[in-house]
């Protein structure tokens, strides 16, 4: 008895490989996951075995190289099969349902994915700008992507997947961010440590909950509206974050660390013997 015991038995087997529901429908979510927010996990991994990829060739030029891999086949198959070129979150490629690989083709050719190569450009930015700025302008420059930001979401003009909305006025965020803490540092703060630490708990996790206080509706939920929802739920889901944190998410990290030590002492060893 679960809150997904309606989903076709195929949906769980594709969330659990973290492939969306279905390709037919409209980029970036394509139907996305049983479990919610899981549907961005699929284009993390497409991004980081694109840039392991790209590593192996060069790590010097591996932005470059990664953003070529990624964007290469964005324009190529929107180019083919649309006609045209769009950031849009739903731009992807209208790919015909009896080509064979259509679901591959539908999900690398998602603009969504771009997104990462802006991502790659900000650490880059970060990290090898030498020049300095006053802390005035600092401090102007992040009120001023504050402001823009906090008006866009607001107003809900730019709400929405894709760099033409949402993910333009994040990138302006973003931005302000970073040139604040490159030029002056934000102070480090052991709350929002932790909540960071927590984070992808909560993500991962939050969605369920929702989901089976909805389907189940106990009588503490449905007493609750407004605010006082907001921080029954906020409650549920730092509690249940902070527990797969400690008891999931660290054993599993501690076990990836063994495999990947093991990895390279057996790669060293093979390079010492040649």
């Amino acid at each position: 008895m679960t809150v997904y015991r309606f989903d076709p038995s195929e949906n769980i087997l594709r969330g659990m490989f973290f492939i969306h529901r279905d390709y037919s429908v409209g980029s970036p979510g394509f139907g996305y996951n049983v479990l919610g927010p899981a549907w961005t996990l699929t284009y993390e991994i497409y991004f980081y075995t694109i840039f392991v990829l790209a590593m192996c060739f060069t790590h010097r030029f591996r932005t470059l190289f990664t953003s070529i891999l990624l964007l290469s086949p964005i324009i190529i198959l929107q180019l083919y099969y649309n006609g045209e070129l769009s950031l849009a979150g739903t731009a992807s490629a209208n790919i015909p349902l009896d080509n064979p690989t259509f679901s591959l083709l539908r999900f690398i050719s998602s603009p969504i994915l771009v997104e990462f190569i802006v991502g790659m450009i900000f650490y880059e930015l970060y990290s090898r700008v030498q020049f300095t700025i006053k802390r005035e302008v600092a401090v102007f420059t992040f009120f001023v992507c504050c402001g823009f930001f906090i008006t866009y979401y607001s107003s809900g003009n730019l709400t929405g997947f894709g760099l033409d909305k949402s993910g333009l006025i994040s990138a302006v965020l973003f931005f302000g961010f970073l040139t604040y803490d490159k030029f002056i540092g934000f102070k480090e703060n052991k709350t929002l440590n932790f909540l960071g630490d927590i984070s992808f708990s909560i993500y991962i996790s939050h969605y369920v909950f929702i989901n089976m206080l909805n389907y189940y509706k106990p009588d503490f939920y449905i007493h609750t509206v407004g605010w006082s929802r907001f921080f029954l739920m906020t409650t549920i889901t730092i509690t249940a974050g902070t527990i797969l944190h400690f008891y999931v998410e660290k054993p599993f990290i501690a076990i990836g660390k063994k495999i990947e030590s093991s990895i390279s002492s057996r790669t060293c060893n093979k390079l010492e013997a040649a």
